[in-house]
């Protein structure tokens, strides 16, 4: 996966900004214009649903806003009672009469109350961010933020007292560049007084100025950069941390053909072509690699809408198309481009007028009278970022 510069991304970053974009992520640009202040609590959901009971979490509830929540059982030390080594999940609880705001905690599975004392671990995934703010209550005790780079390495940490029912109390890391892609919070090393562990508020600067505002994916790799050095069914989830879902589109009868296709539901990539030089994806059907590659193919985007979807092709003598729709299955439009048989690679792109497109089919549509194989060889698209 790549990322490049968009200066019309950007214009459309700070037009966004400069009003109520999201009910729960509020984002404010900085007098430097260099970065964007996020801010999130947990009174409510991103797409502004109140939280009004205490709830587990699967943690991607926020990846909207670019963070993923978990606790962070860690090494031995980090667990007071040992039994929490598999406290991995996070919870939201109801507010506090002392605080007035939903908090998060750590908690195992199934159990929203046990093991509030592990630390929390927050993830960056989107992008890293230079300047982090934790607001939080807890026991009489000394708490420890940590910063970590997209490797790993310990950025740095900071130190807090809180002090019991003294309100909430806040801490701040800030590195000297926008390499932060996670933080750990909380009382560590938790014995031997554990204390227990609550988050009102999260706040974090992300560069405004950005160089992966269009995302692209090839498949030569998969996202971790892992090599495909031969032909693979996928499952369609094999590049979801790039916020996209790949499936077959059978789609109608005359979507068809032939006939026994109706069950194409499946992609495939497959290995460079030497005319071609790079892995392609295709239709597929289930554990038959090479059957109905003519079937379209459906890309969703799961995560959040996007502006604008470029593909990269090759095919047989014939019409393309390619169709976007929006979040309530409504035909945005679409756009057709001709391809030559054995004449490299052609692209096609649809523009919507907002961050409005959740799914795209292309291929041959509709596949008869003249199906022609479909492969994919990028897919590039632009995301907003609020």
């Amino acid at each position: 996966m790549y990322r490049s510069r968009s200066i019309f991304i950007i214009l459309l970053l700070i037009a966004c900004f400069s009003v109520s974009c999201n009910p729960v992520t509020s984002t404010e640009p900085s007098t430097d214009d260099d970065y964007v202040k996020v801010i999130i609590d947990f009174n409510t959901f991103v797409d502004g649903t109140p939280i009004t009971s205490d709830i587990l979490l699967e943690g991607d509830e926020y990846s909207t806003a670019g963070i993923s929540l978990a606790g962070h059982p860690g090494p031995d030390e980090f667990r007071d009672p040992p039994y929490c080594h598999d406290a991995n999940a996070v919870a939201i609880h109801q507010a506090h009469p002392s605080i007035g705001a939903n908090y998060l905690s750590a908690a195992r599975p199934g159990e929203i109350d046990s093991c509030n004392t592990i630390p929390i671990e927050i993830n960056f995934f989107r992008s890293p961010v230079r300047q982090v703010t934790v607001t939080f209550f807890g026991s009489d005790n000394t708490y420890t933020l940590q910063a970590f780079d997209l490797e790993g390495n310990l950025l740095g940490e900071v130190q807090e007292e809180s002090i019991f029912e003294g309100g909430t109390f806040t801490i701040t890391y800030t590195s000297d560049s926008f390499n932060i892609s996670r933080i750990v919070f909380g009382d560590m090393p938790v014995r031997p007084e554990p204390a227990g562990t609550y988050i009102t508020q999260i706040e974090f600067h992300r560069s405004l100025i950005r160089e992966d505002e269009m995302y692209g994916i090839s498949f030569d790799t998969f996202v971790d950069e892992t090599p495909i050095t031969s032909d693979i069914l996928l499952e369609g989830n094999e590049y979801s941390s790039a916020g996209i879902l790949l499936a077959g589109y059978p789609g109608p009868d005359e979507f068809r053909d032939p006939p026994y296709c109706q069950d194409a539901n499946v992609v495939a990539i497959h290995q460079a072509l030497p005319s071609i030089g790079v892995n392609s994806l295709s239709a597929a059907r289930p554990g038959e690699i090479d059957l109905c590659n003519t079937i379209p193919i459906e890309i969703t985007f799961f995560e959040m809408p996007v502006l604008q979807v470029t593909i990269t092709f090759f095919g047989s003598d014939n019409t393309y198309t390619m169709q976007a729709y929006n979040l309530e299955g409504d035909l945005l439009g679409e756009v057709q481009e001709e391809s030559v048989f054995q004449s490299g690679t052609f692209t096609i792109t649809y523009t919507s007028d907002s961050y409005n497109i959740s799914r795209i089919i292309f291929g041959k549509i509709p596949v008869r009278p003249e199906p022609a194989g479909t492969f994919i060889t990028k897919i590039q698209y632009y995301y907003l970022f609020n």
